[in-house]
């Protein structure tokens, strides 16, 4: 006998406002060659990229984006 299979509702693991935002880590270079400064952001999103600059006063430039778990080393 072949059984039908019901829908699964799928919900969170907890309640909505116990879910924490996930973070993102940024790693970073100066877009001025002559520069070539590495820097490393913790951000909710990418756009929060956009306000950064270097001391040199370039843009960054995106080198990776990776989840931030909260065990990143302090440089």
């Amino acid at each position: 006998m072949r059984k039908s299979v019901a829908a699964v509702r799928v919900s969170p693991s907890g309640p909505r406002a116990t879910i924490v935002n996930v973070l993102l880590l940024a790693r970073l270079i100066c877009s001025d060659v002559e520069c070539a400064e590495h820097a490393e952001e913790i951000v909710s999103s990418l756009a929060g990229l956009d306000a950064l600059a270097c001391d040199c006063g370039c843009t960054f430039e995106l080198l990776a984006v990776s989840l931030d778990t909260g065990k990143t080393a302090a440089a």
